[in-house]
């Protein structure tokens, strides 16, 4: 047997959505977080998170998510986020008052509802990928302060840890 068929297989997990035949995958509305540096692959589904999941979610749920994902990241797992416009609720009764679709990311990003049909080339990445978009409905940004409270406690604060955020291709 070569060494290649003694592998452990890879573990993936789904998150946002369910009923998928031999995979792990968990919704949103379970509010559960499983053990994720267990898997090597997630697949985050945010247009599974509805205004009414927002209405309702813990405000521990969230900080509970970004935590395991900060380690799971660590651990070198990887992870591919299927993402929607940006979808926020307002909440009077409940802590945190306000939330979105992206509260769940350990680095913040927004994804406002803003049209397009134009590219601006920065760099020649993946140009037969840009050749096929015509328009798009949002568009996806990442702040220069996109550090969770998540994120620094695990790595440390910034005044005592360098961090580079690289997004000088975005």
């Amino acid at each position: 047997m070569s060494t290649e068929d003694s592998r452990t297989p890879e573990r993936l997990l789904v998150i946002g959505c369910t009923s998928f035949a031999g995979l792990d995958s968990i919704a949103w509305d379970d509010q559960i977080v499983p053990n994720i540096p267990d898997y090597d692959l997630i697949v985050v589904s945010v247009p599974h998170i509805t205004k009414d999941f927002l209405a309702t979610v813990k405000g521990q749920f969230f900080k509970d998510m970004r935590r395991a994902l900060v380690r799971f990241l660590h651990s070198g797992g990887k992870m591919i986020v299927l993402v929607s416009p940006r979808l926020s609720v307002n909440r009077k009764s409940l802590y945190p008052e306000h939330v979105s679709n992206i509260n769940w990311c350990p680095i913040s990003y927004d994804a406002p509802n803003e049209a397009g049909k134009s590219i601006v080339e920065k760099n020649v990445m993946y140009p037969s990928y840009l050749r096929r978009m015509v328009e798009w409905p949002f568009l996806l940004t990442i702040p220069g302060s996109c550090l969770s409270d998540e994120l620094t406690d695990f790595y440390g604060a910034t005044h005592n840890t360098k961090y580079r955020i690289p997004l000088g291709g975005l």
